[in-house]
């Protein structure tokens, strides 16, 4: 899990505990002991942190999270938009959103609310293979064209909110 660590609190806490675990090494290393008692103060405590912020893995940019549009962050997996394909979980993607909901290829096919009740709301082809284009474009990572979407129909009990409430808990 990815985390804002802004004051170093977490990552000062993770070099004290790896100190404490190589202490018992360093009773008979006396160069061990030496760098473990220096890293303990405050000035080589800094220093090895900013050694280790300049290390891959260590640390990030805030544009480097959430840079790859293509990758969608599924409980399950993650999945490339462009090619359609699984992948597993890499934290070195350095994804911080998740959906709720599992990828399942068939479940659109398979479901007995979620389909019946898109094809109730919109019968028309069209606009439902224009309503599936724009809802999937919303899961790409990044801008790609301004819209600004109206649900129309007549008020009340025609699935407007119904949609969008299942499009936002997804």
């Amino acid at each position: 899990v990815w985390r804002l660590d802004d004051n170093e609190t977490h990552i000062q806490q993770r070099l004290i505990s790896l100190l404490e675990q190589l202490w018992p090494r360093a009773l008979n290393d006396s160069e061990l002991k030496e760098d473990i008692e220096r890293c303990n103060r405050a000035a080589g405590m800094a220093g090895v942190l900013k050694i280790a912020s300049k290390l891959p893995g260590l640390s990030a940019r805030i544009e480097d999270f959430d840079a790859k549009p293509w990758l969608l962050n599924t409980p399950s997996c993650t999945l490339n938009l462009q090619t359609r394909k699984r992948l597993p979980h890499n934290p070195d993607d350095l994804l911080t959103q998740i959906t709720r909901a599992q990828f399942d290829p068939g479940a659109y096919t398979a479901s007995t609310v979620f389909r019946p009740m898109l094809e109730r709301i919109q019968p028309d082809d069209h606009t439902l293979r224009y309503l599936q284009k724009l809802l999937g474009s919303s899961l790409l990572g990044r801008h790609r064209e301004d819209l600004f979407v109206i649900w129309l129909g007549e008020s009340g009990s025609n699935g407007k909110t119904v949609l969008d409430g299942a499009i936002r808990y997804a």
